[in-house]
């Protein structure tokens, strides 16, 4: 096709230019194309309009997406602007909308092609107009986005990539750990997963079987309504602004207390010997109790708490030999002591302690010590009591022997609790 402009220039910001198109049989065509600046393209143009624009000395043909020059390849798409779409988004299949503007500086665009950095599968999102959703993004992961144009005369280059935005879902599950706390309720430890980019605003509780839903900010947390003796699991949904996650896994099953009952806490029976110590001791029960009984000839037990020293009060006591509660000077550190005498291997000593109000805050701390001891002919029977004017919780107790001596394998030391 032959391209050729005539006519005569008129005054004035445009006028007609001719275009010949000489066919191959010889045939010639004219059409009247309107010239002018930008600025002065027809103010109502039809799709396959013509316009000769002087401003880029370039021949225009007016599209559905607007003018652009005739027989090039398209420019390089302008103003890439991305918007996270999270709401409702399933965690780690995060949206965003990529909007873009078509380049006039260049031939018409048939399609353009979007992608997204880092890397996501597909590596490249295409579409015909603006804008584009994208897909599949990770939770919590920035992106920026650039955009090529595709037409006919070729590909342009890739546009300036976009400001980076965080793909944002629902969170991940949490995790659901029960433990009894009163008859009727139950302590719900919930370990939050990944936030989704999103921080998680609350939790949802559901028991199983059903009681009731109910909702917490925080963990702990003591969900009430329970039926006492009967077993129950839990689940929890995380939420964020963008909605509720997939629901966690089913909690250990757990069966609220009878009222006034021990639960063991943590208990060792000694293969070897050594040191008992409970350490991080929970603080939502009422009442302690530590169980001793032990092994062989175990002189001298030593339990003593992070408190320190304490003021002993002796109670009645029944000796039938010379076995007794050595509380002499040297054991100044506030420890119980059980003397089993080391008169014969055959001894045996038990010990029940209990440990009241030993996590509130307002109260001084009191511990009550019973126990006993037996040989082949002989046995004695003793209580004592502590008391501390520290009003610190307690929460590491630690049984051990005094020099010389040692826990013996076989021994058996627990720890129980009350809650209410």
């Amino acid at each position: 096709m032959v391209v050729r402009l005539s006519g005569t220039q008129p005054q004035g910001p445009k006028h007609l230019e001719t275009l010949e198109n000489k066919t191959v049989d010889g045939t010639q065509n004219t059409v009247r194309v309107n010239r002018g600046a930008t600025a002065n393209r027809p103010a109502f143009p039809v799709v396959g309009e013509f316009y000769y624009n002087t401003d880029k000395q370039a021949f225009e043909q007016y599209t559905l997406a607007g003018w652009f020059n005739i027989a090039q390849a398209p420019s390089a798409p302008t103003s890439v602007i991305a918007t996270d779409q999270g709401s409702g988004r399933e965690y780690n299949n995060g949206q965003a909308s990529v909007a873009f503007t078509p380049n006039s500086n260049g031939g018409a665009p048939s399609s353009f092609v979007v992608t997204p950095s880092p890397a996501t599968s597909p590596a490249t999102f295409t579409t015909t107009s603006s804008p584009v959703t994208i897909t599949g993004l990770s939770s919590s992961t920035q992106y920026t986005y650039t955009v090529s144009a595709t037409g006919t005369y070729g590909t342009s280059a890739a546009s300036a990539a976009s400001a980076g935005v965080t793909a944002t879902t629902v969170p991940q599950a949490p995790t659901v750990i029960a433990s009894p706390n009163t008859d009727t309720t139950a302590s719900i430890t919930i370990t939050a997963g990944a936030t989704g980019g999103s921080a998680i605003t609350q939790y949802t509780v559901v028991s199983d079987p059903v009681t009731t839903t109910q909702t917490t900010s925080s963990s702990p947390y003591i969900f009430t309504g329970l039926t006492t003796g009967s077993a129950y699991t839990f689940s929890a949904t995380a939420t964020n602004s963008n909605g509720l996650s997939l629901p966690s896994s089913a909690s250990n099953s757990i069966t609220p207390l009878v009222p006034g009952s021990f639960e063991s806490i943590a208990s060792y029976f000694l293969s070897s010997n050594g040191t008992v110590t409970f350490s991080s001791i929970p603080q939502n029960y009422k009442i302690l109790q530590v169980r001793f009984h032990g092994a062989a000839q175990d002189h001298y037990i030593h339990m003593k708490t992070n408190l320190g020293n304490g003021t002993w009060s002796m109670g009645p006591r029944n000796l039938t030999n010379s076995l007794g509660i050595n509380i002499s000077a040297g054991y100044s550190d506030g420890g119980f002591y059980l003397n089993n005498g080391g008169v014969s291997v055959t001894y045996r000593g038990s010990m029940i302690t209990e440990f009241i109000d030993y996590a509130n805050p307002s109260k001084a701390k009191t511990a009550v010590n019973w126990y006993g001891s037996q040989a082949a002919s002989s046995n004695q029977n003793n209580m004592l009591a502590m008391l501390w004017d520290s009003t610190a919780a307690i929460n590491s107790i630690t049984i051990s022997s005094d020099s010389g001596y040692v826990l013996n394998s076989g021994t058996v030391v627990g720890l129980y609790g009350i809650k209410g």
